[in-house]
């Protein structure tokens, strides 16, 4: 997806090999995720979800960048890579929770990204009801063969 996003759009947010990425692109990359996510779910489900974002936060520079051999991204010991990586990390949530404030009803996957939280008197009703329609099922198969 890193790649797709740089042949799209990486001449236009100024992004240079011998540079390498900046803070500001990954930005830019985040906003791109955000709004193209792809059908992701196992069950069929639009969007990626919350779970993107940390894929985001915790692949990009430690991973992409460096088997990318972006400048300053290799040879660097594990500690010196998470120190490096650390900036884009908190940049990153930052700016997805940013995105997800900015517009509740946002249909890029043609649901909106924040999920509606059940009531829950509606939900406790139904349970009370559920488990008095199993103990009125128990209540009179007693006493039956095989019930």
């Amino acid at each position: 997806k890193w790649l797709r996003f740089l042949l799209s759009y990486g001449n236009e947010y100024g992004f240079s090999e011998r540079k390498g990425p900046t803070i500001t692109l990954a930005k830019h990359f985040t906003t791109y995720c955000f709004c193209t996510r792809d059908i992701g779910s196992a069950i069929g489900r639009e969007g990626l979800g919350d779970a993107y974002e940390l894929q985001i936060r915790y692949m990009l520079a430690k991973f992409v960048f460096v088997s990318l051999k972006y400048k300053g991204w290799t040879e660097l010991s594990e500690h010196q890579l998470h120190v490096k990586a650390d900036p884009y990390k908190f940049a990153v949530r930052a700016h997805w929770q940013r995105l997800k404030r900015s517009d509740p009803d946002l249909m890029s996957t043609l649901k909106p990204f924040i999920k509606t939280k059940w009531c829950d008197t509606a939900y406790f009703q139904a349970q009370v009801r559920a488990m008095q329609s199993l103990r009125e099922h128990v209540r009179s198969t007693e006493g039956c063969v095989g019930g």
